[in-house]
Protein backbone atom coordinates (compact mmCIF):
# COMPACT_ATOMS: atom_id res chain seq x y z
CA UNK A 1 0.00 0.00 0.00
CA UNK A 2 2.68 2.19 0.83
CA UNK A 3 4.13 1.82 -2.67
CA UNK A 4 1.33 2.65 -3.97
CA UNK A 5 -0.67 -0.73 -4.70
CA UNK A 6 -4.50 0.30 -5.05
CA UNK A 7 -6.94 -1.73 -2.44
CA UNK A 8 -10.01 -1.30 -4.93
CA UNK A 9 -8.31 -3.42 -7.15
CA UNK A 10 -7.01 -6.06 -4.81
CA UNK A 11 -10.67 -6.04 -3.89
CA UNK A 12 -11.68 -6.69 -7.19
CA UNK A 13 -9.51 -9.70 -7.30
CA UNK A 14 -10.16 -11.02 -3.52
CA UNK A 15 -13.92 -11.03 -5.08
CA UNK A 16 -12.93 -13.04 -8.27
CA UNK A 17 -11.07 -15.85 -5.75
CA UNK A 18 -13.85 -15.59 -3.36
CA UNK A 19 -11.50 -15.01 -0.87
CA UNK A 20 -13.50 -13.37 2.22
CA UNK A 21 -11.46 -13.10 4.69
CA UNK A 22 -9.00 -11.27 2.12
CA UNK A 23 -11.79 -8.83 1.54
CA UNK A 24 -12.68 -7.88 5.07
CA UNK A 25 -8.73 -7.22 5.69
CA UNK A 26 -8.85 -4.68 2.01
CA UNK A 27 -12.08 -2.78 3.45
CA UNK A 28 -10.66 -2.39 6.80
CA UNK A 29 -7.85 -0.52 5.36
CA UNK A 30 -9.89 1.08 2.79
CA UNK A 31 -11.35 -0.40 0.14
CA UNK A 32 -13.96 0.98 -1.04
CA UNK A 33 -16.85 -1.91 -1.88
CA UNK A 34 -19.26 0.73 -3.85
CA UNK A 35 -16.20 1.53 -6.31
CA UNK A 36 -14.91 -1.79 -6.67
CA UNK A 37 -18.65 -2.51 -7.59
CA UNK A 38 -18.42 0.02 -10.47
CA UNK A 39 -15.01 -1.39 -11.81
CA UNK A 40 -17.22 -4.30 -12.27
CA UNK A 41 -20.05 -2.88 -13.94
CA UNK A 42 -17.98 -0.98 -16.36
CA UNK A 43 -16.35 -4.58 -16.96
CA UNK A 44 -18.96 -6.70 -16.99
CA UNK A 45 -18.67 -9.13 -14.31
CA UNK A 46 -22.00 -9.24 -12.84
CA UNK A 47 -20.81 -12.08 -10.79
CA UNK A 48 -18.85 -9.73 -8.33
CA UNK A 49 -22.33 -7.72 -8.23
CA UNK A 50 -23.78 -10.18 -5.15
CA UNK A 51 -20.09 -10.43 -3.28
CA UNK A 52 -19.62 -6.60 -3.27
CA UNK A 53 -23.20 -5.48 -2.04
CA UNK A 54 -22.73 -8.05 0.66
CA UNK A 55 -19.66 -5.99 1.31
CA UNK A 56 -21.77 -2.72 1.27
CA UNK A 57 -21.54 -1.65 -2.03
CA UNK A 58 -24.18 0.53 -3.40
CA UNK A 59 -26.00 -0.32 -5.50
CA UNK A 60 -27.63 3.10 -6.48
CA UNK A 61 -24.07 4.55 -7.08
CA UNK A 62 -23.47 1.55 -9.68
CA UNK A 63 -26.80 1.93 -10.93
CA UNK A 64 -25.86 5.86 -11.75
CA UNK A 65 -22.23 4.71 -13.35
CA UNK A 66 -23.88 2.19 -15.50
CA UNK A 67 -26.07 5.20 -17.05
CA UNK A 68 -23.25 6.89 -17.36
CA UNK A 69 -21.64 4.74 -19.40
CA UNK A 70 -24.60 4.06 -21.37
CA UNK A 71 -24.64 0.09 -19.62
CA UNK A 72 -27.93 -0.57 -20.78
CA UNK A 73 -27.67 -4.26 -20.10
CA UNK A 74 -26.86 -3.59 -16.72
CA UNK A 75 -29.96 -1.76 -15.70
CA UNK A 76 -32.22 -4.69 -15.64
CA UNK A 77 -29.52 -6.65 -13.24
CA UNK A 78 -29.05 -3.87 -10.68
CA UNK A 79 -32.86 -2.88 -10.80
CA UNK A 80 -33.35 -6.75 -8.95
CA UNK A 81 -30.90 -5.40 -6.00
CA UNK A 82 -33.74 -2.63 -4.51
CA UNK A 83 -32.22 0.35 -6.09
CA UNK A 84 -33.77 4.06 -7.14
CA UNK A 85 -34.03 4.88 -10.04
CA UNK A 86 -34.56 8.58 -10.32
CA UNK A 87 -31.07 9.58 -9.42
CA UNK A 88 -30.20 7.56 -12.25
CA UNK A 89 -32.64 9.49 -14.22
CA UNK A 90 -31.20 12.41 -14.12
CA UNK A 91 -27.75 11.32 -15.12
CA UNK A 92 -29.30 9.77 -18.03
CA UNK A 93 -31.04 12.66 -19.28
CA UNK A 94 -27.55 15.09 -18.61
CA UNK A 95 -25.99 12.22 -20.93
CA UNK A 96 -28.70 11.88 -23.40
CA UNK A 97 -28.70 8.30 -22.83
CA UNK A 98 -32.26 7.81 -24.05
CA UNK A 99 -32.12 4.32 -24.13
CA UNK A 100 -31.17 4.14 -20.57
CA UNK A 101 -33.86 6.73 -19.95
CA UNK A 102 -36.52 5.09 -21.45
CA UNK A 103 -35.94 1.94 -19.76
CA UNK A 104 -35.89 3.55 -16.60
CA UNK A 105 -39.15 5.43 -17.21
CA UNK A 106 -40.90 2.39 -18.24
CA UNK A 107 -39.43 1.07 -15.07
CA UNK A 108 -41.04 3.41 -12.64
CA UNK A 109 -38.62 5.88 -12.55
CA UNK A 110 -40.50 9.55 -12.18
CA UNK A 111 -39.33 12.53 -14.25
CA UNK A 112 -41.15 15.17 -11.79
CA UNK A 113 -39.50 13.24 -9.01
CA UNK A 114 -36.31 13.27 -10.48
CA UNK A 115 -36.19 16.76 -11.10
CA UNK A 116 -37.06 17.53 -7.18
CA UNK A 117 -33.87 15.38 -6.93
CA UNK A 118 -31.51 17.27 -9.17
CA UNK A 119 -33.08 20.74 -7.15
CA UNK A 120 -31.92 19.74 -4.07
CA UNK A 121 -28.70 19.28 -5.13
CA UNK A 122 -28.56 22.51 -7.00
CA UNK A 123 -28.19 20.45 -9.76
CA UNK A 124 -28.35 23.15 -12.87
CA UNK A 125 -26.74 20.85 -15.69
CA UNK A 126 -29.89 17.95 -14.11
CA UNK A 127 -32.67 19.98 -14.04
CA UNK A 128 -32.30 21.91 -17.32
CA UNK A 129 -32.16 17.85 -18.65
CA UNK A 130 -35.29 16.64 -17.50
CA UNK A 131 -36.76 19.54 -18.26
CA UNK A 132 -36.27 19.55 -21.90
CA UNK A 133 -37.37 15.68 -21.28
CA UNK A 134 -40.54 16.46 -19.97
CA UNK A 135 -40.30 16.83 -16.05
CA UNK A 136 -42.62 20.00 -14.62
CA UNK A 137 -41.05 22.46 -12.92
CA UNK A 138 -43.46 24.05 -10.95
CA UNK A 139 -43.30 21.35 -7.88
CA UNK A 140 -39.74 21.60 -8.27
CA UNK A 141 -39.31 24.87 -8.19
CA UNK A 142 -41.10 25.30 -4.65
CA UNK A 143 -38.86 22.84 -3.63
CA UNK A 144 -35.59 25.07 -4.78
CA UNK A 145 -37.10 28.53 -3.22
CA UNK A 146 -37.93 26.16 0.49
CA UNK A 147 -33.79 24.54 0.52
CA UNK A 148 -32.79 27.64 -1.05
CA UNK A 149 -31.13 26.17 -4.06
CA UNK A 150 -30.81 29.03 -5.93
CA UNK A 151 -28.25 27.80 -9.58
CA UNK A 152 -31.71 25.29 -9.96
CA UNK A 153 -34.01 28.18 -9.04
CA UNK A 154 -32.66 30.02 -11.60
CA UNK A 155 -32.65 26.97 -14.41
CA UNK A 156 -36.30 26.21 -13.47
CA UNK A 157 -37.11 30.21 -14.26
CA UNK A 158 -35.34 30.05 -17.65
CA UNK A 159 -37.41 26.90 -18.22
CA UNK A 160 -40.97 28.23 -17.71
CA UNK A 161 -41.51 27.98 -14.15
CA UNK A 162 -44.53 30.42 -13.98
CA UNK A 163 -45.88 30.07 -10.19
CA UNK A 164 -42.66 33.15 -8.74
CA UNK A 165 -45.59 34.79 -6.39
CA UNK A 166 -45.89 31.55 -4.44
CA UNK A 167 -41.94 30.34 -4.37
CA UNK A 168 -41.33 33.98 -3.44
CA UNK A 169 -43.52 33.52 -0.52
CA UNK A 170 -41.26 30.07 0.52
CA UNK A 171 -38.26 31.78 -0.05
CA UNK A 172 -39.54 34.23 2.60
CA UNK A 173 -40.61 32.03 5.21
CA UNK A 174 -37.68 29.65 4.92
CA UNK A 175 -34.76 32.77 4.75
CA UNK A 176 -33.71 32.58 1.68
CA UNK A 177 -32.97 36.29 0.87
CA UNK A 178 -30.98 35.49 -2.53
CA UNK A 179 -33.47 33.16 -3.84
CA UNK A 180 -36.20 36.71 -2.75
CA UNK A 181 -33.99 38.78 -4.91
CA UNK A 182 -33.31 36.87 -7.94
CA UNK A 183 -37.59 35.90 -7.87
CA UNK A 184 -38.02 39.62 -7.36
CA UNK A 185 -35.98 40.36 -10.70
CA UNK A 186 -38.30 38.20 -12.47
CA UNK A 187 -40.93 39.83 -12.01
CA UNK A 188 -42.38 38.12 -8.74
CA UNK A 189 -44.31 39.97 -6.76
CA UNK A 190 -43.56 40.59 -3.27
CA UNK A 191 -47.40 41.96 -2.74
CA UNK A 192 -48.94 38.76 -4.14
CA UNK A 193 -46.76 36.64 -1.87
CA UNK A 194 -47.58 38.38 1.20
CA UNK A 195 -51.22 38.02 0.55
CA UNK A 196 -50.35 34.10 -0.16
CA UNK A 197 -48.81 33.98 3.16
CA UNK A 198 -52.10 36.24 4.90
CA UNK A 199 -54.04 33.25 3.13
CA UNK A 200 -52.29 30.22 4.61
CA UNK A 201 -51.98 31.87 7.61
CA UNK A 202 -47.98 31.61 7.46
CA UNK A 203 -46.51 33.88 9.54
CA UNK A 204 -43.21 33.18 9.23
CA UNK A 205 -41.35 35.39 6.49
CA UNK A 206 -43.66 38.13 6.40
CA UNK A 207 -41.54 40.67 7.41
CA UNK A 208 -39.11 39.62 4.77
CA UNK A 209 -41.56 40.06 2.55
CA UNK A 210 -42.08 43.77 3.82
CA UNK A 211 -38.15 44.13 3.72
CA UNK A 212 -38.48 42.95 -0.33
CA UNK A 213 -40.88 45.53 -0.90
CA UNK A 214 -44.10 43.91 -0.18
CA UNK A 215 -47.46 46.60 0.21
CA UNK A 216 -49.51 45.41 3.12
CA UNK A 217 -52.54 47.85 1.60
CA UNK A 218 -52.08 46.20 -1.93
CA UNK A 219 -51.92 42.60 -0.64
CA UNK A 220 -55.18 43.62 1.45
CA UNK A 221 -56.14 44.91 -1.53
CA UNK A 222 -55.85 41.34 -3.65
CA UNK A 223 -57.45 39.92 -0.67
CA UNK A 224 -60.31 41.92 -0.56
CA UNK A 225 -61.00 41.85 -4.51
CA UNK A 226 -60.84 38.00 -3.86
CA UNK A 227 -63.34 38.08 -0.89
CA UNK A 228 -61.39 36.50 1.51
CA UNK A 229 -61.91 38.36 4.20
CA UNK A 230 -60.11 36.24 6.70
CA UNK A 231 -56.93 37.51 5.23
CA UNK A 232 -57.42 41.11 6.78
CA UNK A 233 -56.64 41.44 10.73
CA UNK A 234 -53.62 39.20 8.99
CA UNK A 235 -52.68 41.83 7.12
CA UNK A 236 -53.78 44.85 9.42
CA UNK A 237 -51.32 43.43 11.62
CA UNK A 238 -48.71 43.82 9.12
CA UNK A 239 -49.29 47.57 8.95
CA UNK A 240 -52.26 47.69 5.99
CA UNK A 241 -54.65 50.42 6.43
CA UNK A 242 -58.34 49.67 5.54
CA UNK A 243 -58.94 53.03 4.15
CA UNK A 244 -56.15 52.91 1.76
CA UNK A 245 -57.27 49.67 0.55
CA UNK A 246 -60.59 51.16 -0.14
CA UNK A 247 -59.01 54.10 -1.90
CA UNK A 248 -57.19 51.68 -3.85
CA UNK A 249 -59.80 49.77 -4.73
CA UNK A 250 -61.99 52.42 -5.77
CA UNK A 251 -59.36 53.82 -8.05
CA UNK A 252 -59.05 50.66 -9.86
CA UNK A 253 -62.82 50.07 -9.73
CA UNK A 254 -62.83 46.68 -8.36
CA UNK A 255 -66.18 47.52 -6.63
CA UNK A 256 -66.78 43.88 -5.30
CA UNK A 257 -64.02 44.45 -2.92
CA UNK A 258 -65.45 48.04 -1.84
CA UNK A 259 -68.59 46.48 0.49
CA UNK A 260 -66.19 43.80 1.60
CA UNK A 261 -63.69 46.52 3.19
CA UNK A 262 -66.81 48.70 4.57
CA UNK A 263 -68.37 45.96 6.28
CA UNK A 264 -64.90 45.43 7.85
CA UNK A 265 -64.29 49.30 9.37
CA UNK A 266 -63.41 51.15 6.10
CA UNK A 267 -64.58 54.57 6.69
CA UNK A 268 -63.57 57.33 4.54
CA UNK A 269 -66.04 56.75 2.12
CA UNK A 270 -65.65 59.91 0.82
CA UNK A 271 -62.18 59.81 -0.46
CA UNK A 272 -62.78 57.07 -2.13
CA UNK A 273 -65.79 58.34 -3.79
CA UNK A 274 -63.33 60.93 -5.31
CA UNK A 275 -61.12 58.29 -6.37
CA UNK A 276 -64.21 56.89 -7.59
CA UNK A 277 -65.05 59.55 -9.91
CA UNK A 278 -61.65 60.73 -11.12
CA UNK A 279 -61.46 56.92 -12.49
CA UNK A 280 -64.78 56.71 -13.63
CA UNK A 281 -65.44 53.30 -11.65
CA UNK A 282 -69.43 54.06 -12.01
CA UNK A 283 -70.24 50.49 -10.48
CA UNK A 284 -68.26 51.44 -6.96
CA UNK A 285 -69.50 55.28 -7.35
CA UNK A 286 -72.80 53.61 -6.76
CA UNK A 287 -71.67 51.29 -4.12
CA UNK A 288 -69.88 54.46 -2.15
CA UNK A 289 -73.23 56.57 -2.63
CA UNK A 290 -75.40 53.78 -1.16
CA UNK A 291 -73.06 53.50 1.93
CA UNK A 292 -73.88 56.98 2.46
CA UNK A 293 -70.75 59.10 0.84
CA UNK A 294 -71.94 62.96 0.98
CA UNK A 295 -69.14 64.90 -0.40
CA UNK A 296 -70.56 64.83 -3.62
CA UNK A 297 -69.97 68.23 -4.84
CA UNK A 298 -65.89 67.60 -5.05
CA UNK A 299 -66.50 63.90 -6.41
CA UNK A 300 -68.64 65.77 -8.99
CA UNK A 301 -66.11 68.26 -9.91
CA UNK A 302 -63.48 65.52 -10.13
CA UNK A 303 -66.04 63.18 -12.82
CA UNK A 304 -66.12 66.83 -14.92
CA UNK A 305 -62.42 67.18 -14.46
CA UNK A 306 -61.76 63.58 -15.85
CA UNK A 307 -64.05 63.64 -18.56
CA UNK A 308 -66.86 61.33 -16.78
CA UNK A 309 -70.20 62.04 -18.27
CA UNK A 310 -72.07 58.90 -16.58
CA UNK A 311 -70.64 59.65 -13.08
CA UNK A 312 -71.34 63.45 -13.44
CA UNK A 313 -75.09 62.05 -14.06
CA UNK A 314 -74.83 59.81 -11.78
CA UNK A 315 -73.58 62.79 -8.99
CA UNK A 316 -76.42 65.17 -10.12
CA UNK A 317 -78.76 62.88 -9.81
CA UNK A 318 -77.72 61.63 -6.22
CA UNK A 319 -77.83 65.40 -4.83
CA UNK A 320 -74.69 67.11 -6.07
CA UNK A 321 -74.95 70.88 -6.72
CA UNK A 322 -73.20 71.32 -10.46
CA UNK A 323 -73.18 74.66 -9.90
CA UNK A 324 -70.63 74.68 -7.19
CA UNK A 325 -68.45 72.32 -9.18
CA UNK A 326 -69.21 75.13 -11.93
CA UNK A 327 -67.53 77.59 -10.21
CA UNK A 328 -64.04 75.57 -8.98
CA UNK A 329 -63.72 75.19 -12.22
CA UNK A 330 -64.05 78.58 -12.99
CA UNK A 331 -61.98 79.57 -10.10
CA UNK A 332 -59.21 77.15 -11.05
CA UNK A 333 -59.48 77.97 -14.77
CA UNK A 334 -60.60 74.49 -15.88
CA UNK A 335 -61.98 75.31 -19.00
CA UNK A 336 -62.45 71.92 -20.16
CA UNK A 337 -64.28 70.86 -16.87
CA UNK A 338 -66.15 74.12 -17.26
CA UNK A 339 -67.54 73.34 -20.76
CA UNK A 340 -68.71 69.93 -19.67
CA UNK A 341 -70.64 71.04 -16.85
CA UNK A 342 -72.35 73.75 -18.92
CA UNK A 343 -73.14 70.62 -21.64
CA UNK A 344 -74.05 69.02 -18.83
CA UNK A 345 -76.80 71.48 -17.52
CA UNK A 346 -75.24 73.91 -14.98
CA UNK A 347 -76.75 77.05 -15.04
CA UNK A 348 -75.24 79.39 -12.23
CA UNK A 349 -73.45 81.26 -15.27
CA UNK A 350 -73.21 84.61 -13.06
CA UNK A 351 -71.53 83.10 -9.82
CA UNK A 352 -69.23 81.56 -11.99
CA UNK A 353 -68.39 84.86 -14.05
CA UNK A 354 -67.16 85.93 -10.60
CA UNK A 355 -65.51 83.38 -9.70
CA UNK A 356 -63.26 83.68 -13.23
CA UNK A 357 -62.92 87.06 -12.57
CA UNK A 358 -62.06 86.87 -9.01
CA UNK A 359 -58.81 84.24 -9.72
CA UNK A 360 -57.69 85.76 -13.35
CA UNK A 361 -59.13 83.03 -15.80
CA UNK A 362 -59.45 84.71 -19.22
CA UNK A 363 -60.40 81.71 -20.97
CA UNK A 364 -62.88 80.27 -18.65
CA UNK A 365 -64.32 84.05 -18.35
CA UNK A 366 -64.73 84.47 -22.24
CA UNK A 367 -66.54 81.02 -22.52
CA UNK A 368 -69.09 82.17 -20.25
CA UNK A 369 -69.47 85.45 -21.63
CA UNK A 370 -69.50 83.68 -24.99
CA UNK A 371 -73.03 81.88 -23.19
CA UNK A 372 -75.38 84.16 -23.89
CA UNK A 373 -77.23 87.28 -21.35
CA UNK A 374 -74.97 87.22 -18.52
CA UNK A 375 -74.32 89.97 -15.77
CA UNK A 376 -71.55 91.61 -16.38
CA UNK A 377 -71.29 94.48 -13.47
CA UNK A 378 -71.26 92.04 -10.86
CA UNK A 379 -67.63 90.82 -12.52
CA UNK A 380 -66.20 93.47 -12.38
CA UNK A 381 -65.37 94.53 -8.87
CA UNK A 382 -64.65 90.96 -8.20
CA UNK A 383 -61.71 91.31 -11.18
CA UNK A 384 -60.76 94.95 -9.50
CA UNK A 385 -60.37 93.40 -6.00
CA UNK A 386 -58.04 90.65 -6.63
CA UNK A 387 -56.16 92.55 -9.42
CA UNK A 388 -57.45 90.51 -12.36
CA UNK A 389 -55.65 92.36 -15.45
CA UNK A 390 -56.96 90.61 -17.79
CA UNK A 391 -60.21 89.70 -17.09
CA UNK A 392 -60.73 93.50 -15.92
CA UNK A 393 -59.82 94.29 -19.81
CA UNK A 394 -62.28 92.05 -21.01
CA UNK A 395 -64.95 92.89 -19.10
CA UNK A 396 -64.78 96.53 -19.77
CA UNK A 397 -64.35 95.57 -23.35
CA UNK A 398 -67.63 93.55 -22.93
CA UNK A 399 -69.35 96.57 -21.85
CA UNK A 400 -69.07 96.67 -18.15
CA UNK A 401 -69.48 99.63 -16.36
CA UNK A 402 -69.48 99.61 -12.57
CA UNK A 403 -66.42 101.40 -12.83
CA UNK A 404 -66.78 103.22 -9.42
CA UNK A 405 -67.33 100.00 -7.52
CA UNK A 406 -64.75 98.18 -9.44
CA UNK A 407 -62.44 101.48 -8.72
CA UNK A 408 -63.01 101.45 -5.13
CA UNK A 409 -62.20 97.81 -4.74
CA UNK A 410 -59.05 98.17 -6.62
CA UNK A 411 -58.19 100.79 -4.19
CA UNK A 412 -58.96 98.76 -0.94
CA UNK A 413 -56.86 96.26 -2.15
CA UNK A 414 -53.84 98.00 -3.67
CA UNK A 415 -54.07 97.50 -6.98
CA UNK A 416 -52.49 100.12 -9.16
CA UNK A 417 -52.82 98.63 -12.35
CA UNK A 418 -56.09 98.07 -12.04
CA UNK A 419 -56.70 101.90 -10.38
CA UNK A 420 -54.95 103.15 -14.03
CA UNK A 421 -57.50 101.10 -16.52
CA UNK A 422 -60.32 101.95 -14.51
CA UNK A 423 -59.32 105.74 -14.73
CA UNK A 424 -58.98 105.44 -18.17
CA UNK A 425 -62.42 103.71 -18.63
CA UNK A 426 -64.27 106.92 -16.79
CA UNK A 427 -64.47 106.28 -13.43
CA UNK A 428 -64.39 109.26 -10.89
CA UNK A 429 -65.42 108.41 -7.77
CA UNK A 430 -61.82 109.82 -6.37
CA UNK A 431 -63.00 110.12 -2.89
CA UNK A 432 -64.35 106.76 -2.00
CA UNK A 433 -61.44 105.21 -3.82
CA UNK A 434 -58.93 107.87 -1.34
CA UNK A 435 -60.03 106.26 1.49
CA UNK A 436 -60.06 102.98 0.55
CA UNK A 437 -56.58 103.68 -0.58
CA UNK A 438 -56.03 104.95 3.05
CA UNK A 439 -57.88 101.90 4.92
CA UNK A 440 -55.44 99.48 3.15
CA UNK A 441 -52.28 101.86 3.40
CA UNK A 442 -51.52 101.46 -0.40
CA UNK A 443 -49.63 104.31 -0.92
CA UNK A 444 -49.12 104.36 -5.09
CA UNK A 445 -53.00 104.29 -4.79
CA UNK A 446 -53.39 106.91 -2.61
CA UNK A 447 -51.04 109.07 -4.60
CA UNK A 448 -53.11 108.35 -8.07
CA UNK A 449 -56.54 109.57 -5.85
CA UNK A 450 -55.07 112.84 -3.93
CA UNK A 451 -54.81 115.22 -7.38
CA UNK A 452 -58.74 114.63 -7.28
CA UNK A 453 -59.78 114.04 -3.57
CA UNK A 454 -61.61 116.80 -1.53
CA UNK A 455 -60.18 118.22 1.17
CA UNK A 456 -62.39 116.80 3.73
CA UNK A 457 -62.02 113.35 2.38
CA UNK A 458 -58.06 113.94 2.46
CA UNK A 459 -58.39 115.14 5.80
CA UNK A 460 -60.32 112.02 6.70
CA UNK A 461 -57.58 109.42 4.96
CA UNK A 462 -55.16 111.24 7.17
CA UNK A 463 -57.23 109.37 10.28
CA UNK A 464 -57.64 105.83 8.02
CA UNK A 465 -53.63 106.05 7.80
CA UNK A 466 -53.00 107.16 11.59
CA UNK A 467 -55.17 104.51 12.90
CA UNK A 468 -53.18 101.87 10.72
CA UNK A 469 -51.89 99.43 13.24
CA UNK A 470 -48.70 98.56 11.81
CA UNK A 471 -46.02 100.82 11.75
CA UNK A 472 -44.38 100.17 8.64
CA UNK A 473 -42.45 102.29 5.78
CA UNK A 474 -45.50 102.12 3.41
CA UNK A 475 -47.72 103.94 6.23
CA UNK A 476 -45.15 105.95 6.68
CA UNK A 477 -45.15 107.04 3.06
CA UNK A 478 -49.07 107.53 3.06
CA UNK A 479 -48.33 109.98 5.95
CA UNK A 480 -46.02 111.96 3.83
CA UNK A 481 -48.34 111.99 0.83
CA UNK A 482 -51.19 113.17 2.77
CA UNK A 483 -49.00 115.71 4.95
CA UNK A 484 -47.88 117.45 1.39
CA UNK A 485 -51.01 117.69 0.10
CA UNK A 486 -52.00 119.58 3.60
CA UNK A 487 -54.16 117.14 5.30
CA UNK A 488 -55.12 119.04 8.45
CA UNK A 489 -54.03 116.04 11.62
CA UNK A 490 -56.48 118.83 13.86
CA UNK A 491 -59.29 117.73 11.47
CA UNK A 492 -58.10 114.15 11.50
CA UNK A 493 -58.01 113.93 15.56
CA UNK A 494 -61.55 115.10 15.40
CA UNK A 495 -62.37 112.25 13.20
CA UNK A 496 -60.79 109.75 15.41
CA UNK A 497 -62.32 111.16 18.72
CA UNK A 498 -65.12 110.70 16.68
CA UNK A 499 -64.62 107.08 16.27
CA UNK A 500 -63.48 106.49 19.76
CA UNK A 501 -59.40 105.62 18.78
CA UNK A 502 -56.78 106.47 20.51
CA UNK A 503 -54.23 104.60 19.03
CA UNK A 504 -55.08 107.11 15.95
CA UNK A 505 -55.38 110.36 18.04
CA UNK A 506 -51.54 109.73 19.37
CA UNK A 507 -50.59 109.24 15.37
CA UNK A 508 -51.57 112.47 14.81
CA UNK A 509 -51.25 114.27 17.88
CA UNK A 510 -47.39 113.18 17.01
CA UNK A 511 -47.62 114.66 13.92
CA UNK A 512 -48.70 118.09 15.60
CA UNK A 513 -52.75 117.84 15.67
CA UNK A 514 -53.89 120.19 18.71
CA UNK A 515 -55.40 118.31 21.77
CA UNK A 516 -57.97 121.16 22.40
CA UNK A 517 -59.37 120.90 18.74
CA UNK A 518 -61.12 117.30 19.40
CA UNK A 519 -62.19 117.99 23.12
CA UNK A 520 -65.95 118.86 21.99
CA UNK A 521 -65.88 116.37 19.73
CA UNK A 522 -65.09 113.45 21.95
CA UNK A 523 -67.57 115.02 24.75
CA UNK A 524 -70.18 115.40 21.68
CA UNK A 525 -69.76 111.40 21.05
CA UNK A 526 -69.55 110.39 24.87
CA UNK A 527 -66.16 109.01 24.37
CA UNK A 528 -64.69 109.49 27.83
CA UNK A 529 -61.37 107.74 27.00
CA UNK A 530 -60.88 109.48 24.23
CA UNK A 531 -61.35 112.36 26.68
CA UNK A 532 -59.26 111.30 29.30
CA UNK A 533 -56.87 110.60 26.79
CA UNK A 534 -56.86 114.52 25.20
CA UNK A 535 -56.95 116.10 28.88
CA UNK A 536 -53.79 113.79 29.17
CA UNK A 537 -52.07 115.11 26.08
CA UNK A 538 -52.39 118.74 27.62
CA UNK A 539 -56.36 119.59 26.61
CA UNK A 540 -57.31 122.49 29.09
CA UNK A 541 -60.07 124.25 27.78
CA UNK A 542 -63.01 122.44 28.55
CA UNK A 543 -65.64 124.86 29.55
CA UNK A 544 -67.33 124.37 26.04
CA UNK A 545 -66.59 120.52 26.02
CA UNK A 546 -68.03 120.64 29.40
CA UNK A 547 -71.50 122.55 27.95
CA UNK A 548 -71.76 120.31 25.20
CA UNK A 549 -71.47 116.54 27.33
CA UNK A 550 -73.62 118.04 29.96
CA UNK A 551 -76.73 119.44 26.93
CA UNK A 552 -76.35 115.71 25.65
CA UNK A 553 -76.71 114.02 28.44
CA UNK A 554 -72.67 112.51 28.95
CA UNK A 555 -72.92 112.27 32.78
CA UNK A 556 -68.99 109.88 32.65
CA UNK A 557 -68.01 112.73 30.14
CA UNK A 558 -69.37 115.45 32.32
CA UNK A 559 -67.36 113.88 35.54
CA UNK A 560 -64.49 113.75 34.00
CA UNK A 561 -64.14 117.29 32.48
CA UNK A 562 -65.84 118.55 36.24
CA UNK A 563 -62.74 117.19 38.00
CA UNK A 564 -60.20 118.82 35.26
CA UNK A 565 -60.69 122.49 37.08
CA UNK A 566 -62.58 124.17 39.94
CA UNK A 567 -63.79 126.60 37.41
CA UNK A 568 -65.34 124.50 35.08
CA UNK A 569 -67.33 123.27 38.31
CA UNK A 570 -68.30 126.38 39.11
CA UNK A 571 -69.74 126.98 35.18
CA UNK A 572 -71.23 123.71 35.56
CA UNK A 573 -73.50 124.53 38.58
CA UNK A 574 -74.36 127.51 36.95
CA UNK A 575 -75.99 125.50 34.16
Amino acid sequence: ITHGASLNDALYIAVEQSDRSTRNRLIMHGANPSKTLCTAVLEDSSARIQPLIEDGADPDIALEFAVSHNKTEWLDILKKHGVQLDGALTVAAVKGHHESLKFLLANGADLNSALLTAACKDDSTGVEALLKNGADCQAALMLAAELGHIGAMNVLIENGASELHAALHVAAQFGHQQCMYLLKANRASPDIALYIAARDGRHEGREALINCGASPNSALNIAARKGEDWCLPYLIKCGASLNDALCLAAGKGEDKQLQLLIDNGANNINEATLKAAAGGAIECLLVLISNGANELNNALYASAANNQPICIRILVNSGADINAALCRAAREGQLACLQRLVRSGADKLGAALCCAAANNRPQCLEFLLDQGEIELNTALPFAARHGSVECLQILLARGADALDAALNEAAMKGHADCLNILTDAGAEAFNDALLSSAMGGHSECLLMMLPDSDKEVINNALYFVASLSDETDEKSRCLRLLSYYDASPDAALCFAARNDDTAGMAVLIDMGADPEAALATAAREGHGKCLEYLLQQGAKECAAALKIATECGHDQCRQILMKQSPQTQTGCTIL
